[in-house]
């Protein structure tokens, strides 16, 4: 299980990483080019679906570490039982929170007609990085979920690096 989560994790990385250099590159020619009163449309659409497809597995790559903010002042007050026992319940809340977001975004890839007006690009590669990137979080739930129940360790960032 290990091994999928960290290939997941490098694919994110990768995709994320990707996107957001391509986006970088996108704008800044276009920026660029507005010096010599040149500009393309088509540019800021492609940018508009690199960082949509950027944010979300950027979020997915967070999730995957437990690199999300948390506040857990009244968890570290709890006994070690009782911050199991609500740990767990976070877990099952989140994975049930993902697959919604799964389903709601497979729901609005089917309902969707809507494409970009200069290339033409169906906004269902746009929410495909959506669904991905939820599917993989949907994983990354579940792992942390057997973990957990198992009272392994969970690998997650220090305190200090979370987003």
């Amino acid at each position: 299980m290990k091994k999928i989560g960290n290939a997941l994790y490098k694919l994110s990385f990768i995709i994320s990483g990707s996107t957001f250099t391509a986006v970088v590159l996108l704008i800044g020619t276009n920026v660029f080019l507005r010096l010599f009163h040149i500009s393309f449309a088509w540019i800021e659409e492609l940018a508009y679906v690199f960082f949509t497809w950027c944010v979300f597995f950027g979020a997915s790559l967070i999730y995957g570490k437990q690199g999300l903010i948390c506040i857990d002042v009244l968890f570290n007050r709890l006994s070690p039982n009782a911050q199991k026992i609500c740990a767990i319940f976070t877990d099952i809340l989140l994975l049930v929170v993902n697959v919604c977001l799964v389903i709601w975004t497979i729901n609005l890839m089917r309902a969707t007609s809507r494409v970009t007006p200069i290339l033409s690009i169906s906004y269902v590669y746009v929410y495909l990085g959506m669904l991905i990137s939820f599917i993989f979080s949907v994983y990354y739930s579940v792992e942390t979920l057997i973990y957990r129940v198992q009272g392994k360790a969970i690998e997650a960032v220090a305190v200090e690096d979370r987003a």
